[in-house]
């Protein structure tokens, strides 16, 4: 006769099933999330090219760029670290909190201070006004990282999602509205601010967080491996990934950046809206593998399109 199994009347059923749950519901959230925040992006960049030169998208591209990039070495693979860690104490927080805040802050007075020099070097002008107007919000994006980070742990994908979608509707509004005021050069870089600032003003409201201790050597020193790791993938894939603007921008100028980005962001949106590709990114730490294949053979693509130009002029040029 089989041995009966022992259960624990006080032990909940259902338990086990509890990552999963919220594991559907970060994918739900996700898929929900991106169809309509990529249907908000489209509709807003037709409705804004309708309104502004193709310029106007070139320099606002090297502005995202640049934000990028920012976010990128504000984090430096320590969001990453708190994530992955199977005991996470109170002290890596708050020198997590710490450091990415300390390195926004030498982030954001490098920009500031070289934001002319780059709008020299880009050949673009008033972008440096751009980058100028756009650290102020990547200040409030440094406060949230912290805070994003443990709501990725927690499996709290759904303030997440809302915030990327809250953050677009307030940059469509935001540009449109300077468009109307008869701003229309501030519009994009005053959209871009504020959208930056509505994604971070949502996520330290979603998961307020103030740390209560100073940062350790030691909480640091177990973060420093994988965050290393970590940000060097990453370095990897947003620069591959956006390499191409800086290249066409410098070559081709503003105005050929603002037809190739924007052309560029319509037909992906329509392939980021996939459940294949992007609805359970977040909830899935899966290898980038597949973008940054993507991100290499896109600069490819369009390495081989502006050295044909600048070597193979036009039949018009030599008139």
């Amino acid at each position: 006769m089989p041995a009966e199994i022992d259960v624990n009347p006080n032990q909940p059923v259902q338990s086990s099933s509890r990552p999963w749950d919220a594991f559907a519901r970060g994918v739900r959230d996700n898929l929900i999330a991106e169809v309509g925040g990529q249907g908000i992006r489209v509709a807003g960049i037709v409705i804004l090219a309708r309104m502004l030169r193709p310029g106007d998208f070139g320099v606002y591209r090297i502005l995202l760029v640049v934000s990028m990039f920012v976010t990128l070495f504000s984090e430096a693979g320590i969001p990453d670290a708190l994530i992955q860690r199977k005991e996470l104490q109170s002290s890596h927080e708050a020198t997590g909190w710490w450091l990415t805040v300390a390195l926004t802050g030498t982030c954001i007075a490098g920009l500031y201070i070289l934001a002319p020099l780059l709008e020299r070097l880009m050949e673009m002008p008033g972008m440096g006004f751009g980058l100028r107007l756009i650290c102020i919000p990547s200040m409030l994006e440094g406060a949230s990282i912290i805070a994003n980070a443990r709501l990725r742990r927690q499996i709290r994908f759904g303030p997440l999602a809302m915030s990327e979608v809250v953050a677009e509707c307030v940059f469509a509004v935001v540009a449109i509205l300077l468009v109307w005021f008869g701003y229309p050069r501030w519009s994009l870089p005053g959209g871009l601010a504020a959208r930056l600032s509505a994604h971070a003003i949502f996520i330290l409201a979603a998961a307020p967080y103030v740390p209560r201790e100073m940062p350790r050597v030691a909480a640091a020193r177990d973060l420093w491996r994988f965050a290393t790791a970590a940000f060097g993938g990453r370095v990897v894939t947003v620069a591959s990934g956006n390499i191409d603007y800086v290249l066409v921008g410098r070559l081709l100028g503003s105005t050929a950046l603002g037809f190739y980005s924007t052309a560029w962001d319509c037909c992906d949106s329509f392939q980021r809206v996939s459940i294949e590709s992007r609805a359970g990114s977040r909830c899935l730490h899966s290898p980038r593998s597949r973008m940054t294949t993507r991100n290499w053979r896109k600069l490819i693509e369009t390495s081989s399109i502006t050295s044909r130009d600048l070597y193979c002029p036009s039949p018009d040029a030599s008139r």
